[in-house]
């Protein structure tokens, strides 16, 4: 059996750089799924086919992350309170590996690549830091060592300059081209912006919209307004990001994706039915334009979408009773044809 998912998962990523080529195959977007009884990564090809359960373990594993190369997928496995990060290499590799070995320290919450594919960018929770709010780490794909090193705090600035509470760190991202990291943070679950920090030194930059821009569409600054899980365009132009805020009104509403410039200008609602949740943005340049998976519950419960953002087609590629949730596909920076 793990000798045949293996084979399925070299067949299913093995046609990624095809794709990238022009031709006619498959682009493989992992996400999580609860369809048999616990969380597990899955994978479905763009046009809907080969749709493939990747792990299969009694904890629950979770928020897959595909290297910029399509090479591995990083993921979390959580027992109880207790996480670890393995990477899966989908070029056939029978077993993921675990690069944490339970000595993380903390409670994983998310997971990104670095430019490079050799660093992983974290949300984190422990005990001893700001009362277990989560925190932005680096962690290098080798893993912790059993000296415990490996594992480095990223952003210093993590108080609100408006208010001097800590802040709550949620689904960081690193721009493709290096430099910035966009996140979702705020005092507290229900006051998430998306904020902007330089990589290299973690000092803030800007929330995005900008200031000027923030009641666009509605009050970003309202009460309950939340954002939440950015991703940057593979270009580094532009950041999508969730958010509760209505489209036509500045009462908070039905979660919907924005698309912002990079520099916090022009935000604009990519997901206007006010009907359906509409979460979790991820972006690739492999198909024709910028395309996004997404999650909506336009037909009854969490399933995964597709939509290029060229246009207003919105495509169902899962179909079951379960939640399917958190995609990750291959995100490459445009190419000169």
């Amino acid at each position: 059996m793990r000798r045949l998912l293996g084979l399925a998962l070299l067949v299913i990523l093995g046609t990624t750089a095809a794709a990238g080529c022009g031709e006619e195959e498959g682009i493989p977007i992992f996400f999580q799924s609860d369809r048999d009884g616990n969380w597990e990564i899955y994978s479905i090809w763009h046009d809907g086919t080969m749709e493939t359960r990747v792990t299969n373990d009694p904890a629950d594993n979770i928020y897959p992350s595909v290297s910029h190369d399509g090479a591995r997928v990083a993921f979390i496995r959580k027992e109880g309170d207790l996480t670890d990060i393995m990477l899966l290499n989908v070029g056939g590799i029978e077993e993921p590996q675990n690069i944490t070995n339970g000595r993380i320290g903390g409670t994983v919450e998310s997971l990104a690549w670095f430019p490079g594919d050799e660093m992983l960018l974290l949300t984190m929770s422990t005990p001893d830091v700001e009362e277990g709010r989560p925190q932005v780490y680096s962690l290098p794909v080798t893993g912790i060592g059993a000296d415990g090193m490996g594992l480095e705090t990223i952003i210093q600035d993590t108080t609100d300059p408006d208010t001097d509470a800590p802040l709550i760190f949620r689904n960081a991202r690193i721009k493709t081209q290096g430099r910035e990291i966009a996140v979702a943070a705020g005092p507290s679950l229900d006051s998430l912006d998306i904020r902007l920090f330089l990589a290299d030194t973690g000092k803030f930059i800007r929330k995005i919209p900008q200031e000027t821009f923030r009641t666009t569409g509605g009050d970003f600054e309202a009460p309950g307004a939340v954002e939440d899980y950015p991703e940057y365009d593979p270009s580094g132009r532009a950041v999508l990001f969730q958010s509760n805020v209505a489209a036509t009104t500045n009462e908070g509403g039905m979660n919907h994706i924005w698309r912002v410039e990079a520099d916090g200008r022009r935000p604009n609602n990519r997901t206007p039915d006010a009907a359906y949740n509409n979460t979790q943005p991820s972006w690739t340049s492999e198909l024709d334009g910028f395309t996004i998976a997404f999650v909506s519950d336009r037909d009854g419960n969490n399933e995964i979408y597709l939509r290029s953002l060229s246009g207003t087609t919105v495509t169902r590629l899962t179909n079951n009773p379960a939640s399917d949730t958190n995609p990750s596909w291959l995100k490459m920076a445009p190419t000169e044809s």
